[in-house]
């Protein structure tokens, strides 16, 4: 018989091992199932996603909603009260006035148009290999954009939750908290940088120091991710050379108000 302290060491031992090997059984489990959790939640579309069929009537749909869109902005407005006729380098201004776009029409006018609208811009003709079925929905304070990518193994519905904001010095600024695939959630931060990286090591170098960060201007993933404003004075240009700014935005449940003021040299704004 040995020594006491010699068994009491070897059941120790056997002891060790019997927890070592039910630990590593446990945690291969749990690692193998939360991958195939994982994996299901990837190829499962998220809840509020919508398949939209390009017919006749979307396409239709989708024309309304853009005529509508132009008809408010390119409407007269009446003039800011608080505008005064200065000297001739003071641009005339309109009242604040809101338009406000529903969810269904703003995912109809996506679906519908927003491939021939880039497909018109000669800057923005470029549209991405694989991807369909573009769209958002609108929460309180928060929008998630989203589309389907085609790869090879199949298709996976890839989303962003972002909160625009507005600043004091009217420049508009995203914060991306949250991006999908299909039900599964990442951090924005890293999913971000990674994306950053893949764009600068895969595309030409024009392209990609035009969608990453550059030491001149801010590139989309900079933007993405807070560090630098969507645009320091958001504005739309008109055809008749007036413009419209963007002045304050309220996300709601299934729809967008957005605060604007149309803004026109004097001679502009009288004809």
């Amino acid at each position: 018989m040995g020594h006491p302290l010699t068994r009491q060491l070897l059941r120790f031992r056997r002891r060790t091992r019997r927890i070592a090997i039910a630990a590593g059984l446990s945690l291969a489990v749990v690692v193998t199932f939360t991958a195939l959790f994982a994996a299901s939640l990837a190829r499962s579309a998220p809840s509020w996603w919508r398949r939209y069929t390009l017919d006749d009537g979307l396409r239709e749909h989708a024309t309304r909603v853009e005529n509508a869109a132009v008809s408010q902005l390119t409407r007269t407005r009446p003039a800011d009260p608080a505008w005064t006729a200065g000297d001739d380098n003071t641009p005339w201004r309109s009242e604040r006035w809101s338009i406000a776009i529903r969810e269904e029409d703003a995912n109809a006018w996506l679906t519908g148009r927003l491939r021939n609208w880039i497909a018109g811009d000669d800057a923005l003709d470029i549209w991405p290999e694989g991807l369909t079925q573009p769209q958002v929905q609108f929460q309180d304070g928060a929008l998630r954009l989203g589309a389907q990518l085609t790869f090879e193994r199949g298709q996976r519905v890839l989303s962003a939750t972002i909160r625009p904001e507005f600043r004091e010095d009217g420049s508009l600024w995203l914060r991306t908290n949250w991006v999908h695939v299909g039900r599964l959630p990442l951090p924005a931060g890293p999913m971000l940088a990674r994306a950053d990286r893949s764009i600068r090591d895969e595309l030409p170098d024009d392209v990609g120091e035009s969608l990453s960060a550059g030491a001149e201007a801010a590139g989309i993933f900079d933007i993405l991710r807070g560090d630098a404003p969507l645009s320091t004075s958001p504005t739309l240009r008109l055809d008749d050379g007036r413009a419209v700014r963007l002045l304050g935005l309220r996300l709601r449940e299934d729809r967008i108000e957005i605060d604007c003021q149309t803004i026109a040299r004097r001679t502009a704004a009288r004809e």
